[in-house]
């Protein structure tokens, strides 16, 4: 598992503030996401929070992982 701290490294610091533009034309998405495929809820809520502390702005919110309410 990686720690808050580690996610607040300079590693990801690039990666986080890479973006790239939508087909649309109407905005930029983020290049690195955040998985949450995780199976406890009370540890994807933390992971979650966590990752937008450490600045995580796209998230992997995949239906099939029945997750979304908690994330």
């Amino acid at each position: 598992m990686i720690e808050s701290a580690d996610l607040s490294s300079a590693v990801f610091s690039d990666l986080r503030l890479t973006t790239s533009p939508l087909n649309n034309g109407t905005g930029q998405m983020p290049a690195l996401g955040f998985g949450t495929l995780i199976p406890d809820p009370a540890l994807t809520r933390t992971a979650t929070r966590d990752a937008l502390g450490a600045g995580f702005r796209h998230f992997d919110c995949a239906e099939r992982y029945r997750n979304e309410r908690t994330t």
